[in-house]
């Protein structure tokens, strides 16, 4: 049986991501700042990180 394995390239999917958004903002980096915002603000895992982290600097 021939299998093929697929592996992910997690440099290589950065790479094309940075990539998208340097395009989308036409090489403006003033642009760049507000689409890498953007896209953080509708993350669920930086949401999560950044309330354990005000909560820790709260309890500290």
């Amino acid at each position: 049986m021939n299998m093929k394995t697929k592996t992910f390239d997690c440099v290589e999917l950065q790479r094309k991501i940075r990539d998208s958004f340097w395009n989308e903002a036409n090489g403006d980096i003033n642009k760049l700042n507000q689409i890498i915002d953007y896209e953080l603000s509708k993350s669920d895992l930086y949401k999560s990180i950044k309330e354990r982290k005000e909560k820790q600097m709260v309890s500290a």
